[in-house]
């Protein structure tokens, strides 16, 4: 699909405090197509996470200021109100963080948090967003049999949790997923795994999605554009393939160089799948 579910034009995030102004981005540009992946990457600091925040629409209106503009298909997500967002983050949009155990409630079922999910986007009755939640859990790897034996967020593993929390991410049928960070607390066969299962979902579903992290090679194993940022500056944007094959920022190939070290220099790390 070539269809733009989301253009990102000049993007400014600046944080506000008691007597300074951070700018965390700097004027960047980008936009995804229905069904691709987009991963954004860079160092700590470089406002990967800025970014995301603008694009779900989550930034504390009294502590940052931003600016630009954040088009999701026809509507700029920056000049909506607070009510306006409430109604596109689960709908439209759709946020997975890291720490998926943290987002979970400790206390409630993680069958019945899918279920109330659904239910908010969904008319159904709780009986029947259950049974849609079981549904969609199964799909993502998440067994009905181990539900039964682990209800609750705690008694399960942390690639388990994600793929939860990636369950209620979708439950809204969003047309774009915001993923920031999503399996930086897993291993590398963890990590495979919900790479492989989220790239699924964006090709069944036709949704587009944002992948956000400091791995290189996490980053170009699902992505189709790559948009590199340092310092909150975007210093480089394009069909992945093509910024792999010919770098066109020192930043750039200089990543790609510590990558290659890591992945293939003697005794260093091991390649990602």
């Amino acid at each position: 699909m070539n269809d733009t579910v989301l253009r990102v034009n000049d993007l400014h995030v600046a944080y506000v405090k008691e007597d300074s102004v951070v700018e965390a981005v700097k004027g960047v540009d980008f936009s995804v197509s229905a069904g691709s992946v987009l991963a954004i990457i860079g160092g700590s600091g470089a406002g990967k996470s800025s970014v995301a925040l603008a694009v779900a629409g989550l930034h504390d209106q009294r502590k940052a200021r931003v600016t630009g503009k954040v088009i999701l298909e026809h509507d700029d997500i920056i000049q909506m109100s607070e009510d306006q967002l409430d109604d596109i983050r689960g709908a439209r949009v759709g946020m997975i963080f890291q720490d998926s155990r943290g987002a979970l409630d400790p206390t409630m079922k993680v069958v019945n948090q899918v279920a109330e999910a659904i239910r908010r986007h969904h008319h159904l009755s709780r009986e029947e967003a259950r049974t849609e939640a079981l549904k969609r859990l199964h799909s993502a790897g998440v067994a009905k049999d181990l539900l039964r034996h682990a209800p609750y967020a705690h008694q399960l593993s942390s690639g388990l949790c994600q793929r939860v929390m990636i369950s209620i991410a979708l439950a809204g049928d969003p047309i774009l997923l915001v993923a920031d960070e999503p399996t930086g607390s897993l291993d590398l066969t963890r990590q495979a795994q919900i790479m492989r299962l989220l790239r699924e979902r964006v090709a069944a579903s036709g949704l587009g999605m944002i992948l956000i992290t400091h791995d290189l090679g996490l980053a170009t194993s699902i992505a189709d554009d790559l948009l590199v940022m340092r310092g909150g500056s975007q210093v480089e944007y394009g069909p992945c393939e093509e910024v792999i094959k010919s770098p066109g920022h020192e930043y750039t190939n200089e990543l790609f160089g510590l990558w290659r070290q890591t992945c293939f220099g003697k005794g260093k790390g091991h390649a990602h799948t």
